[in-house]
């Protein structure tokens, strides 16, 4: 493959997300010339990388008449390329490649532009209705068809020297270099006016972070929002809550400034993305559109909403002129959110034995807590008592103190998903409401636990996580992941051989530090008396994880498979019903499978001192 041309997504949030289609298309055809068809207000987001030869400016509305539809088409033709990958749906796109005569054309068979593409590519549906899967995926699966290997989904941008120096004239005009954390406010976006968070509500919330979280603020924004910046930081009356209204604004500088910020606060527009491709911490605030559809996988990403009866309704446009769904999302909740991702103090630690029943009083009645998140317990393999005094009796230990207490708490029970038992094909993904079955004493104890929080009435408050197939960095060897990964980081030289167990069963593994967030986001805004599901909605095969781990080993190693460590009590298959937890909340799994065991690997890599992969040995 000499010559590809890329049609670039329309938006410049879309085009963040497709930085990892864009990396992993450059890995896959490293001496290919890659062209880039990009509308030319959004080129800037791609300034500095470099997966990508040139730009073509294609904008079939402008005034220019080099970058209408005829003109580029003629241009493409020119560059006789063989391939075309079409991230956009547009038809538009679709019809400039087949009329350059590109041999080969991939995309999504979507708008009646099916018969121009010679790749078509299906939009994930269930029961006829698309899936709202994440822009990310959706780019990825593109170029995945075209056997480009994916290293990542992380996003990824870079400034160039131009923006650095234009942000550091913002720094030193406005007095942002003084040792003060920096908090950014994005307010618009293009999509319409329903995403817009009331202004008032910008004022109140840049008030107290500038008063009582000791930052400093600054409002970025384009063109179009230079007036409402201004308004902002006028009327926060400040000198501490400043704006980007009277500088030379763009995408670069607003780049800039986001990534030597310490946290975006920002509507869901492309500013948002900003910050996860630079690893800053984000608060985006959601209302007519869904989160599941521009998930970024970023860690330090926090997802707020108003839950209302008629959304998220996709409208640029209140249909019913209310927008609620922004109005009443707090400047309070906003604060709250933006206090937990700023330096904070330092946590206090309070020892107590949980089998024992004074113990565990003397810990509440020492800490007066508000909040009780109740994550401790064992995991197989062990004796059937065992299971029973470290996840019942310390649940009913825990319930007994927080009733002596007579006060009101919160409590968030961490269930799993061995209390269910096997669930039919059929009725996955499972709901909350499925019946239980445990199928061992694991399951039985974990589910007695949950029987027991849920019987609590006030003044306790209980709420119950059921986590499914948690897995990270930091997996403990009685589990399997972190088994292989540590076997597979022995040192010693030469071939491994691995006896397991079965690796065709399919599991809903769940990031650990997305389950953790749950438990916080749950603490925060779950409904007491109910039981969240915590997962992905998607299975993978235990298999497919070891293989991962032995390609990131770079060993040699025989797999041996006993049938003597397979147990038939689990499911072939679970995959958890998310909708609950993310429609009562806004939380959403973040970390992606392949990055799970990349940071897993890393970590255990780490643990045993071998920082490199180990040499292929035959």
């Amino acid at each position: 493959m000499n010559k590809i041309i890329v049609f670039c997504p329309n938006l410049v949030g879309d085009t963040v997300m497709a930085t990892p289609a864009l990396r992993a298309l450059r890995r896959g055809f490293p001496e290919a010339t890659i062209l880039g068809v990009i509308r030319p207000q959004v080129a800037p987001t791609l300034d500095g990388t470099e997966w990508l030869d040139d730009l073509i400016p294609f904008d079939h509305a402008s005034s220019d008449r080099s970058t209408r539809t005829l003109a580029v088409s003629r241009r493409l033709r020119a560059e006789r390329a063989e391939l075309a990958v079409l991230l956009p749906n547009s038809f538009r796109s679709a019809l400039v490649a087949w009329s350059a005569g590109i041999a080969r054309r991939i995309g999504y068979a979507r708008g009646g532009r099916g018969i121009l593409l010679t790749d078509r590519m299906t939009v994930p549906r269930d029961d006829g209705e698309r899936l709202p899967v994440p822009i990310v995926d959706y780019y990825l699966a593109i170029v995945r068809r075209l056997g480009c290997p994916v290293d990542s989904v992380r996003t990824e941008l870079a400034t160039t020297p131009d923006d650095e120096v234009a942000a550091d004239r913002v720094w030193e005009s406005l007095g942002l270099g003084e040792g003060l954390p920096v908090v950014c406010f994005n307010t618009g976006g293009a999509f319409g006016p329903a995403k817009n968070w009331p202004r008032e509500h910008f004022v109140t919330l840049a008030r107290r972070l500038v008063d009582e979280a000791g930052v400093r603020v600054l409002i970025v924004c384009g063109p179009a929002e230079r007036a409402t910046a201004k308004a902002i930081a006028a009327a926060a009356r400040d000198p501490r809550v400043t704006s980007l209204a009277d500088f030379d604004v763009g995408i670069g500088l607003t780049k800039a400034c986001i990534k030597r910020s310490d946290l975006l606060i920002t509507t869901d527009s492309g500013p948002r993305h900003f910050a996860a491709a630079f690893g800053v911490a984000v608060i985006t605030l959601f209302g007519p559109t869904h989160i599941a559809w521009t998930r970024t996988y970023h860690p330090l990403a926090v997802h707020l909403f108003h839950p209302v009866p008629c959304g998220p309704c996709q409208k640029p446009i209140c249909p019913l002129g209310h927008q609620r769904c922004m109005t009443e999302l707090s400047p309070d909740a906003v604060f709250r959110a933006a206090t937990r991702m700023l330096p904070r103090r330092r946590a206090a630690f309070v020892p107590a034995d949980l089998e024992e029943p004074e113990s565990v009083a003397r810990a509440i009645r020492a800490t007066h807590p508000d909040v009780v998140i109740h994550a401790a317990g064992r995991t197989p393999p062990g004796e059937p008592g065992l299971f029973y005094r470290a996840n019942t009796l310390t649940t009913l230990h825990m319930l007994d103190a927080l009733r002596a207490a007579d006060a009101p708490v919160r409590l968030v029970l961490a269930g799993s998903a061995a209390e269910l038992g096997p669930v039919a094909e059929t009725d996955l993904p499972v709901a909350e409401d499925h019946p239980c079955r445990p199928a061992d004493a694991y399951g039985m104890s974990k589910w007695l636990s949950t029987c027991a929080g849920l019987s609590t009435g006030p003044p306790l408050e209980v709420v119950v996580a059921r986590v499914f197939n948690p897995i990270g960095p930091g997996q403990p060897l009685n589990q399997a992941f972190g088994r292989f990964a540590a076997r597979l980081n022995d040192r010693r030289a030469g071939p491994l051989s691995l006896v397991v167990g079965d690796l065709d069963a399919r599991r809903d593994f769940v990031d650990v530090r997305d389950a953790t967030r749950a438990l916080v986001v749950l603490a925060e805004g779950g409904r007491g008396g109910r039981i969240y599901n915590v997962g992905t909605g998607m299975s993978h095969q235990v298999g497919d994880g070891l293989a991962h781990l032995i390609r990131r080993s770079g060993r040699m190693v025989e797999v041996r498979v006993d049938p003597g460590l397979t147990t038939n009590l689990g499911p072939r298959d679970s995959r958890a019903d998310i909708r609950r937890i993310v429609a009562e909340t806004g939380w959403c799994p973040r970390i992606a499978w392949e990055q799970t065991l990349d940071d897993l690997w890393d970590e255990a890599a780490r643990r045993v001192g071998a920082t490199r992969p180990l040499p292929l040995t035959a």
